[in-house]
């Protein structure tokens, strides 16, 4: 039997395979499509200088690249990325309370899941929370 038809059938996989790789195949039949982290809310804090990202899983990434935020319709430069489990702050110029904002990812970043799924593109209002005037 050709080995590419033993990856269909578990009982033939396990004799022809290390017992991890059957684990595997296990992990890939159950899921064979894992999930991506989609974005659950952004916010900007009191002072108007940090953005907060929460996603539905943890996430990963090396820089800011693929993010824009804007304040009603001005862009806002991001800096100085950091990133716990699920969590995603940067320091963002000064937004003042008023303002509206939006921050949008143009996938063209790093940012993934730590299983290394990657964010899809996403474009989402911002809670301000800002009270600077």
């Amino acid at each position: 039997m050709p080995r590419s038809s033993l990856r269909h059938n578990r009982e033939f996989y396990q004799m022809d395979s290390a017992d991890e790789t059957a684990a595997e195949y296990d992990e890939l039949e159950s899921n064979p499509h894992p999930p991506t982290p989609n974005l659950l809310s952004a916010a900007i804090d009191a002072l108007g200088t940090t953005l907060t990202l929460t996603f539905s899983m943890d996430v990963a990434s090396t820089d800011e690249t693929g993010f824009v935020l804007t304040a009603d319709g001005v862009e806002k430069a991001l800096s100085g990325l950091s990133i716990t489990d699920a969590e995603v702050t940067m320091t963002c110029e000064a937004v003042l309370q008023d303002e509206v904002c939006v921050i949008s990812y143009d996938g063209s970043g790093d940012l993934a899941s730590t299983a290394g799924q990657p964010v899809t593109s996403f474009v989402r209002g911002v809670t301000n929370g800002s009270t600077q005037t």
